[in-house]
């Protein structure tokens, strides 16, 4: 196959060439593209051995292109350095093939000609002309693409969350998401992971649990047939008696096989009277982790209750002892702050998204939410990794948050994602969320997979 140079309109399979560098008349002489060096900033004292890397990033790559000028006249061989020049005195897109299968692109950096070799006088028209490129870190791969529906029911094959394997490139690289909901959306949290799974858990009451709440003036039942739960069924409870004031009534989830770390945590409820508020702790008799959530009044909602280590003792993972699954029980606390003997309070089910930090090195996780007072409900979202931005048609305010980053895809590993789409007034499992996903490989090397 014969080698391509050219600047093209983007990394696209639709992609059009702005101009050809190699012709008849330029040859291509030498092309080096050597990998890019990685940056440490690094720690270290006489109180340990080695050191300790606090951050790391690629620095740029620089490409060396020598072109062979075989032009019939000076003026000819001038007018090529000029286009030369020109393409290179500017940002632009440098495609590359050097007889593999598939192009690389770089994203250069304005520069100029480093050296113009002019054998005019015993040769007119020839030269050799040599430029050094910065450039991007990695030479990117055409996009690879994909498609998939996600279910708001945790407990579906396809619930919350889907994976993305085989990914293309060396390190990891962002995806970008174009998501359609089948019902508006005004709130919506988007994760990454290759740390673990998705994990979920149905909320029930055992009989220490059950005896708790009913000396606080509390009977507990299961209602079961309920369409609009996760599984059809759901715990209540229901105040039997004039309820205490700030009562500390709890709740378990049952015993959960999971890979310990840090976790979301979103409880799904709802309440038939105003100011319940609910705090989850780690365990039945630990402390308060903060002075909790108001229930909503208006249906089912997944109520965040932010990151929690999962389980609560669990040591952190290191490259000499890796985390492994472990069972654990999650308990809650519910504080009445609005008691009366009508108290209502119905709770559904648990999900546990990996978090970002400690064991999670590539985790990232987005919340966003269209305008300030959360409406008018939309019906895509656009999550775009590479530029770091979210933004949908018709949101004129659209405010987000990210922990640790915008979405990555890792290669040779399992990439989870997870979507949590919320509706403006209420949850419904019914719900799903149309997903198209793409990235750009990022290669070290010219040509890999």
């Amino acid at each position: 196959m014969a080698e391509i140079l050219r600047v093209v309109s983007g990394p696209t399979a639709s992609r059009t060439t702005v101009i050809d560098l190699l012709s008849s008349v330029n040859v291509l002489s030498n092309f080096s593209a050597p990998a890019p060096r990685l940056r440490r900033s690094s720690v270290s004292s006489f109180q340990a051995d080695g050191s300790v890397d606090a951050a790391t990033a690629w620095d740029d790559r620089e490409l060396a292109i020598t072109f062979a000028v075989q032009g019939s006249s000076e003026d000819q061989a001038a007018f090529v350095s000029q286009i030369l020049g020109r393409t290179f005195a500017r940002p632009c897109w440098l495609e590359f093939q050097g007889g593999t299968s598939k192009p690389v692109f770089f994203r250069t950096r304005a520069t100029t000609l480093d050296a113009v070799e002019d054998y005019g006088p015993s040769n007119p028209g020839v030269r050799l002309i040599t430029v050094v490129v910065p450039a991007d870190p990695f030479a990117y791969g055409l996009p690879e693409t994909g498609t998939t529906t996600v279910s708001n029911d945790p407990t579906a094959t396809d619930g919350m969350r889907f994976t993305i394997t085989g990914v293309k490139g060396d390190v990891p690289a962002p995806v970008n998401l174009s998501l359609s909901f089948s019902a508006g959306a005004n709130r919506m949290l988007v994760a990454s992971s290759t740390h673990g799974a998705l994990d979920h858990v149905s909320v029930l009451s055992d009989s220490t649990q059950t005896a708790l709440w009913a000396a606080n003036g509390y009977v507990a039942t299961t209602v079961a047939g309920d369409s609009t739960a996760i599984g059809s069924s759901f715990r209540r409870f229901t105040g039997s008696t004039v309820n205490t004031p700030a009562a500390t009534v709890n709740f378990s989830l049952s015993q959960q096989t999971i890979l310990p770390g840090d976790y979301r945590i979103f409880l799904r409820a709802k309440s038939a009277t105003t100011g319940v508020r609910i705090a989850i702790r780690n365990t039945a008799t630990g402390a308060l982790l903060d002075s909790g959530r108001e229930l909503p009044t208006t249906g089912w909602q997944w109520i965040d209750f932010g990151v929690i280590r999962v389980p609560t003792s669990s040591r952190r993972a290191t490259p000499w002892s890796p985390a492994t699954t472990t069972t654990d029980t999650l308990a809650a606390t519910a504080l009445i702050t609005a008691p009366s003997s009508s108290t209502v309070i119905d709770l559904d089910h648990v999900v546990f998204v990996p978090a970002p930090g400690g064991d999670e090195e590539d985790g990232r996780l987005l919340l966003g939410r269209w305008q300030r007072d959360g409406t008018p409900t939309v019906p895509q979202a656009q999550v775009d990794s590479v530029s770091e931005s979210l933004w949908s048609p018709g949101a004129w305010d659209l405010n987000w948050s990210a922990a640790g980053g915008f979405p990555l895809v890792t290669p040779a590993a399992t990439n989870l994602v997870v979507i949590m789409p919320w509706i403006t007034s209420y949850d419904s499992k019914t719900v799903s969320t149309t997903v198209n996903w793409s990235y750009h490989p990022r290669y070290l090397t010219l040509r890999g997979d």
